[in-house]
């Protein structure tokens, strides 16, 4: 045993009484009677009120009072802080503090800490929201919660007409191919000039009377040339080229003379050696309509009539009078009518088509099916470019089961019309839309995530049993930097079985209880995925505030703080970007954009990083974008028949539908049989009763790999092939004998049960199709 021996010197009884006095000071831990005392001091936050949804003030910082209550029983209190802030200087019984605290627009979480004279410490971080204003709670389609101009597209020159008619991805070679089937033939009509007989000849009066008749034959050369699109503040101004026109005509004279009435007929052609067009159109909007107007005015090159009169000189006097005022002011009359009645349609048709889809399907783990409602809202042309806008509302089935009663609606923000000038190509999507996609996940159910132990024991958190579920939506902030948001997730609920056999330094298997309140901000960069047409977000850092609710002993949980805090920080990015990932951008009317760079921009408060004024730059380069319905297999899809119905084999998103095989271009979709439910008919599937949706099949036999066992190729499944097995399974490394059946990456245990099952049945398969 070690003995501890005072020194003995005329210093020690003045010492030992200052060390006594010290001890029983007011406030020391053997003056508080701390033996035995493990208890913290209880914080509560009487407001605002945990993950509430507070109306106050606008997108700017605002200050109000925080109200705490500390108690601490018998002892005192020592330190009471909140963000830092030190609220008392000497030891205090408990106390109601009012303490004034900086909000900002959005998830705020204040921490807060207390230690009483036993050094016992409690730790809160409370989260709560705080905007202008909040959405209505909507599990429907309504107009009144629909956010006006929730997206907005931004066409520059390029994309208004980039001149190159061969490929259609601007507006101005779909509106030329459109007006190239302009027929003239079946609108100028037949009949030019309609002159009748005269039926009063009166020689002895001097009445000479003369009437003709102009009857047209087939028009040619009759297409205009669209020569160039352009936009201005009166709207958008069309240019055509109008080529050499040829109109054969029978011309008939009728003449009263000498009391003989004649009609001779003579054959005549009228020709032009082209002219212009030139249309302005004006576009409006009203909610979900687009409105169009055009004045269009055609100018052909003068008109010429070539026609033999033989002796009867006197019809060719009437020729050119009839070309002029007949003829040419009727097939310029045509022109402009045709025009003007498809061009105007045709680009409020085209406006009308930046619309979402019907639905949002938010991936995995989330698993909830959004419904959005979206219609056009505002069109505007302006010098170079076409601006268009949709108002949007995302909305769940209904509420989830965890869903707090009487939770607010989705957070807004409002803010300036997003200037998209800065690319040929530009789509805003506004954050209170996103943050609606997000709140709508989150009160549909989205956030009730009832089984994570897997993906926690695989991130190093020592759980049995562990869920999850939210009291607050997730809600998209600016950012730190000029092109970064963040994503805040305040009060995430933990709850689970806790091994704290390692904390404990014991045997394992010792478990306990215990249930955990979150927040976290996560830091990141949005983009796009061309292909996919969907939002992207890039985490670049994070921030978690970690609360034990129980067991409320410090002993047990402090091992287990920094265990949880690095599960999260781990785990809540990706579950945030997999959030954004769902939110699927607006197809616009074009086949493709070309090389045009994407401008893609998320509401967000101007400021000297981002001058641009309520947005936030988004990265991506939106390249030959897939357009579903077109007919054309690009990109992502799987098949295009050439619609958008359901249940014919290929769906509204160009899938392929389970249970139907598709081929072609429009795709041919048959019906067959699908044994495996892998979305493949049997009479397509290499492998029948493996599900194989990517049809991998690494050895080229024609068997996919889950139902091939017959790595050495010899049609049986023998002794051989297990030991070709064998050795990548040792290794567990695939080789290109497709030894990698589940298609994970490595030779496994799942692969080596799915090579059991076919070694039972000695051969490989059964594929529909054998090549």
């Amino acid at each position: 045993m070690r003995r501890t021996t005072l020194p003995r010197s005329r210093f020690f009884l003045p010492a030992l009484a200052t060390l006594i006095a010290s001890l029983l000071a007011p406030g020391s831990a053997l003056a508080q009677n701390c033996i035995g005392d493990t208890t913290p001091p209880t914080i509560d936050v009487l407001a605002p009120e945990r993950a509430s949804a507070v109306v106050q003030g606008g997108v700017a910082d605002d200050t109000f009072d925080l109200i705490v209550s500390v108690l601490e029983g018998p002892n005192l209190l020592t330190s009471v802080t909140v963000d830092g802030d030190e609220l008392i200087v000497s030891p205090i019984s408990s106390n109601i503090f009012f303490h004034p605290t900086t909000s900002r627009w959005g998830l705020n979480v204040v921490e807060i800490s207390a230690t009483d004279g036993c050094g016992n410490v409690r730790e809160v971080a409370h989260p709560y929201l705080r905007a202008g204003s909040f959405g209505p709670v909507r599990t429907a389609a309504d107009f009144a919660a629909e956010l006006p101009d929730a997206v907005v597209a931004s066409l520059g020159p390029q994309s208004l007409d980039d001149g190159d008619r061969n490929d259609p991805d601007d507006i101005a070679t779909l509106v030329d191919s459109l007006l190239g089937t302009v027929n003239l033939n079946a609108v100028v009509p037949t009949v030019l000039v309609a002159g009748t007989p005269n039926r009063r000849c009166n020689f002895f009066d001097g009445d000479i009377w003369v009437s003709a008749r102009v009857v047209r034959g087939n028009i040619s050369g009759s297409s205009p040339t669209l020569t160039g699109l352009t936009a201005s503040n009166a709207g958008v101004q069309a240019g055509f080229g109008v080529p050499a026109i040829s109109v054969p005509a029978t011309l008939t004279v009728y003449s009263c003379n000498l009391g003989a009435l004649i009609s001779p007929s003579f054959n005549v052609s009228f020709s032009t050696t082209g002219g212009s067009v030139s249309s302005n159109v004006s576009l409006s909007a009203t909610p979900g309509n687009a409105n169009a107007t055009s004045q269009t005015n055609a100018n052909l090159n003068s008109v010429t009539a070539s026609v033999s009169c033989g002796v009867f000189q006197f019809a060719c006097n009437l020729v050119s009078d009839l070309a002029q005022s007949t003829v040419e002011p009727l097939i310029e009359g045509a022109l402009e009518d045709a025009i003007d009645g498809t061009l105007p349609s045709f680009l409020a048709n085209a406006v009308e088509k930046l619309e979402l889809k019907t639905s949002i399907a938010m991936p995995a783990p989330f698993d909830v099916e959004l419904g959005v409602a979206s219609r056009l809202s505002s069109v505007a042309t302006m010098p170079g470019r076409l601006r268009i806008g949709a108002a949007a509302q995302a909305y769940p089935a209904a509420a989830g089961p965890s869903t707090p009663v009487g939770a607010a609606g989705p957070i807004e923000r409002g803010g300036s019309f997003p200037a998209l000038t800065l690319s040929d190509f530009g789509l805003a999507v506004r954050d209170d839309f996103v943050n609606q996609v997000l709140w709508a996940a989150w009160y549909g159910g989205g956030l009730d995530l009832p089984d994570l132990s897997a993906e926690a024991n695989s991130l190093g958190l020592p759980v049995v049993d562990l869920a999850a579920f939210g009291h607050l939506p997730p809600v998209v902030m600016p950012g730190p930097g000029a092109h970064e948001i963040e994503i805040g997730l305040g009060d995430l609920q933990l709850d689970g079985l806790v091994d704290i056999s390692a904390a404990l330094g014991g045997a394992p298997g010792l478990t306990l209880p215990a249930s955990i309140k979150v927040s976290g901000q996560v830091v990141g960069v949005p983009s796009v995925d061309p292909v996919t047409q969907k939002l992207g977000f890039t985490a670049t850092g994070s921030t978690v505030q970690v609360e034990f609710v129980s067991p409320a002993l410090p002993s047990l949980t402090n091992p287990l703080v920094p265990m949880v805090e690095l599960f999260l920080t781990s785990w809540l990015p990706g579950q945030l970007e997999a959030l954004i990932s769902g939110i699927r951008l607006p197809a616009l009317p074009l086949a493709s954009f070309g090389q045009s760079g994407l401008e893609l921009a998320l509401g967000a408060p101007a400021s000297a990083d981002r001058p641009d004024d309520d947005q936030t730059r988004v990265s991506g380069v939106l390249t030959n974008r897939a357009e579903c319905g077109d007919g054309l297999v690009r990109l992502a899809e799987t098949c295009d028949d050439g619609n958008g119905s359901l249940g014919d084999g290929c769906d509204d998103t160009c899938q392929v539908e389970p249970g139907f095989s598709c081929g072609g271009q429009p795709s041919v979709c048959n019906v067959g049989p699908d044994l495996d439910n892998d979305g493949l008919a049997d009479v397509v599937d290499n492998c029948t009763v493996e599900p194989n949706p990517s049809q991998l099949d690494t050895d080229g036999d024609g068997f996919g790999n889950p139902c091939d066992c017959d790595f050495d190729n010899d049609g049986f499944c023998s002794i051989a092939d297990f030991n070709v097995f064998l050795e990548d399974f040792i290794t567990q490394v695939p080789s290109s004998r497709g030894t990698d059946m589940d298609e994970d990456g490595f030779v496994g245990i799942s692969d080596f049960g799915k090579f059991l099952t076919g070694f039972q049945n000695s051969t490989p398969g059964p594929a529909g199709v054998i090549f």
